[in-house]
């Protein structure tokens, strides 16, 4: 059983655009599979009854609008450390004594190349969902991560309650160390 998260942010596309974006991914690949299997229509002049297409086919007209339903980004603060997950593949725990500095981002998605999991020179390895607010966290060996998030202070008021309390734990040369921006 895993640690119970102390503040928990989930971020995912608005429900509007989740259904425009399946419903044009639907339209646009089963109607054409329905015209050809069903109503025995050609679509052009080669054969598309290999199994191979048809099992790609739906694998794709399927996945992809359950990938884009069910997709999203969830920041979790344990005491043990901030666990992002992106889209069920892409995630990352920090945990708290890796930590020397936290500061407020703004993220414009021409600076990490769209959303995602990004990388940038600037900000390090980027959990990014949407433009704006982001807590960008500088790490040991000079290694950096960037979390988007929708309530930057709230995500930074949860990290300031265990940060510290670790942080004294281990000695004053620690706590100088650590610096909130």
């Amino acid at each position: 059983m895993g640690e119970m998260p102390f503040y928990r942010e989930f971020q995912g596309l608005d429900p509007k655009v989740k259904r425009l974006v399946t419903i044009v991914i639907v339209v646009s690949l089963w109607i054409p599979f329905v015209i050809h299997f069903v109503f025995k229509v050609p679509l052009g002049d080669k054969d598309i009854n290999n199994p191979i297409v048809i099992a790609l086919w739906v694998l794709v007209g399927l996945g992809i609008p359950l990938f884009i339903i069910n997709g999203g980004m969830e920041t979790l603060v344990t005491t043990t450390g901030i666990k992002v997950r992106q889209y069920w593949i892409f995630g990352t725990t920090i945990k708290y004594d890796k930590i020397k500095r936290v500061t407020k981002t703004e993220i414009k998605f021409k600076d990490v190349g769209g959303y995602g999991y990004r990388y940038s020179r600037k900000l390090g390895r980027c959990f990014v969902l949407h433009e704006g607010e982001a807590l960008t966290f500088e790490l040991e060996g000079h290694k950096k991560v960037t979390i988007s998030t929708e309530n930057r202070d709230r995500l930074l008021e949860a990290i300031k309650m265990f940060l510290p309390e670790k942080v004294f734990r281990e000695g004053e040369e620690k706590a100088r160390r650590v610096k909130f921006v």
